[in-house]
């Protein structure tokens, strides 16, 4: 379970101001782009994704846009994105914003709703940017509507998890560092009575706690379905998400971590911990259901996606990943390509199963 800390700053709650200057967007006719449920990865230039929506992708950004019958949703990985609601005759004399499908942007912790016509973001590692050019657009944060921004306003802000350092929160940290875990999950119980990011922060580092301390998974596994039941659309739904996936197979519950990664994963096809599920989507196939076709594959997804935004994960998911497919060949009875498999990997510089994998390769061998 990974969690952020630091103190909070004006730049992480997010202020507004004039804009400043900003490179600008490709001007090129829009392309038509039909989309669905599944997230699709829009290209750089201009696309039509509604009979109202424009959006403009600056070139390297990454953004991926999918929709139901309310809702167009956008999600910004980084770069530059522009959005331009078209307004609509209302019959009265009025132009009004086409209010079916709703649009709505996020971009790291933060969501963006549409309540006007034409507005950018733009985000550059944790920070993220916003400029209205025309109308309103509101910004929220998990449950918590921190702006509202009019035409020829900008406001930024940070999407690193600052609720960490809140006071209270240290209070109950400091009681988790020593012999007294039980307070320290009472104080954290205390503090998730209430509301926004501290309530939702406090559920999981008591889930932490219950895992990591007390060696209680099946609590922290309730306390995480609890964190997503109660902040749905929080700022840390994704690493909650991800928790849970790693702690199911712990508490016997291998099909719904299953179910659920592949639900996630057909979300959000670039989640920056993708590698980590299809390696643990592998480990399930291959420990818990024998089912080593399917994992070889997930193994190979996993390797083939671990980046270098993993730091040092990379490394311990790309040796992984390698090994258990030549494993997942060998039970196979795919004598040829688990060979081929095993060199690969002895060769490749990976050393956490270099010994075992030498082991193997010797036997497999004529």
């Amino acid at each position: 379970m990974r969690t952020g800390s630091g103190g909070v700053s004006p730049a992480a709650v997010g202020g507004v101001g004039v804009p400043p200057p900003v490179q600008p967007l490709p001007l090129a006719a829009p392309s038509l782009v039909a989309l669905a449920g599944r997230p699709l990865a829009l290209s750089t230039g201009r696309s039509r994704v509604d009979a109202g929506v424009t959006v403009a992708v600056a070139s390297g950004a990454r953004v991926w846009a999918s929709r139901d019958a309310e809702t167009i949703r956008v999600s910004l990985d980084s770069g530059s994105v522009e959005l331009a609601v078209a307004a609509r005759d209302d019959g009265r004399g009025f132009g009004t914003r086409a209010t079916s499908p709703r649009l709505d942007v996020r971009a790291g912790d933060f969501r963006f709703v549409d309540l006007g016509t034409i507005f950018r973001v733009d985000r550059h590692g944790q920070q993220v940017e916003l400029r209205v050019s025309e109308g309103q657009v509101a910004v929220w944060r998990g449950e918590q509507q921190l702006a509202m921004v009019g035409s020829g306003s900008h406001w930024s802000g940070s999407s690193a998890e600052v609720a960490a350092g809140t006071p209270a929160l240290q209070t109950c940290a400091a009681m988790a560092d020593g012999p007294r875990a039980a307070e320290a999950l009472s104080c954290y119980r205390n503090l998730a009575s209430g509301n926004g990011l501290v309530a939702e922060t406090a559920l999981y580092e008591a889930a932490r706690l219950y895992h990591e301390r007390q060696g209680d998974t099946p609590a922290a596994v309730a306390t995480l379905l609890e964190t997503r039941r109660r902040f749905p659309s929080g700022a840390l739904r994704s690493e909650v998400d991800v928790t849970l996936l790693e702690l199911f197979p712990r508490i016997g519950r291998h099909r719904q971590a299953l179910d659920e990664s592949a639900a996630l994963l057909s979300r959000e096809p670039r989640h920056h911990r993708a590698a980590e599920l299809y390696l643990l989507r592998g480990n399930i196939l291959r420990e818990s259901f024998k089912d080593y076709a399917r994992a070889a594959t997930e193994y190979a997804a996993a390797d083939a996606v671990a980046g270098d935004d993993l730091g040092d994960d990379r490394t311990r998911v790309s040796d992984d990943a390698e090994f258990f497919r030549a494993v997942c060949l060998e039970a196979s009875q795919q004598r040829e390509a688990a060979r081929d498999a095993y060199r690969q990997y002895l060769s490749s510089g990976h050393s956490r199963h270099f010994a075992e994998a030498r082991e193997r390769l010797a036997r497999l061998s004529p």
